[in-house]
């Protein structure tokens, strides 16, 4: 079937195809080290389709390490599927999804390292309002001769509950002159975020000092610096998905659309690692 809709005062007329088309599979899969992989299949919904998505409960399941070896999935019903091997840092993953039906669908990821973060430190600050400020330090000791993805943030973990707490950075070398914190996470008023995310291209090989500064009603020793290394795909899929979730209601009226990125072969969706790790904060004395 196909429609014609005019739009505006000025008549234009645009041809819009609304045939149904065969669905694809979609592959969602987040990797981490020792961590046995999950991953969850429905089928993708054609773009005027409001009903719930299908899960694919039929498929045939197997993971590549490494190049040799290969672990068959164990399905739990309702799309999802455990598959018995736990990453390790360094791995090389294949996922092979095989759906009645369909074509081969495959996806490849590589667990990064974990980040080498020292000399994490943190400092009062003078405030003449009555809030607690904080300088918050660590060295960054990025590997030569790779490209690495970077996800920074504050992390404030307590028996009751846990967040993630908004900071400032006016580290060139990290944004590029590009306020990607903004962009993605932040408050355009106070030039604040609760995530810093950035490649390794103008600090590639050295060991990097970062500094974030923030305010705070705890005290700074509750607080953990989060430093999460990814894939280039993980990387771009995290971005994108921020991206697309980050405008209110008004405002994506008049924004433009964002393209998830995606990293599976004959199909949609992401098969990507990441390795994240906690360093405290030791506060001077």
């Amino acid at each position: 079937m196909t429609a014609a809709l005019l739009l505006g005062g000025c008549e234009k007329v645009l041809e819009v195809d609304f045939d149904d088309v065969t669905p694809q599979v979609v592959v969602m899969s987040s990797v981490h080290p020792d961590t046995t992989v999950n991953v969850r299949l429905t089928y993708s919904r054609f773009i005027l389709d409001d009903s719930p998505f299908r899960t694919v409960d039929d498929a045939m399941l197997s993971l590549e390490v490494n190049g040799v070896d290969v672990h068959a999935a164990q399905s739990c019903n309702s799309g999802d599927y455990v598959l018995d091997y736990r990453p390790q840092e360094g791995d090389r993953l294949k996922l092979r999804v095989k759906v009645p039906g369909y074509d081969e669908v495959t996806a490849t990821t590589e667990v990064p390292r974990a980040a080498v973060v020292t000399n994490v430190r943190g400092t009062a600050l003078a405030s003449g309002d009555g809030e607690n400020r904080y300088s918050v330090r660590f060295i960054l000791d990025d590997p030569s001769g790779e490209q690495n993805y970077y996800f920074v943030r504050l992390y404030k973990k307590s028996f009751y509950y846990s967040y993630y707490q908004y900071f400032n950075c006016n580290d060139y070398m990290l944004t590029d002159g590009v306020d990607v914190m903004t962009m993605l996470e932040g408050d355009f008023d106070n030039q604040s975020s609760s995530l810093l995310a950035f490649p390794d291209d103008n600090i590639n090989g050295t060991s990097h000092e970062v500094e974030l500064t923030m305010t705070a009603e705890v005290p700074l020793d509750s607080f953990y610096v989060e430093v999460t290394s990814m894939s280039r795909d993980r990387y771009l899929y995290e971005l994108s998905a921020k991206l697309y979730d980050n405008g209110d209601t008004f405002d994506e009226l008049f924004s433009e659309p964002v393209q998830i990125h995606c990293n599976v072969d004959g199909g949609i969706g992401i098969f990507a690692a990441c390795t994240r790790k906690l360093f405290p904060i030791t506060t001077a004395k």
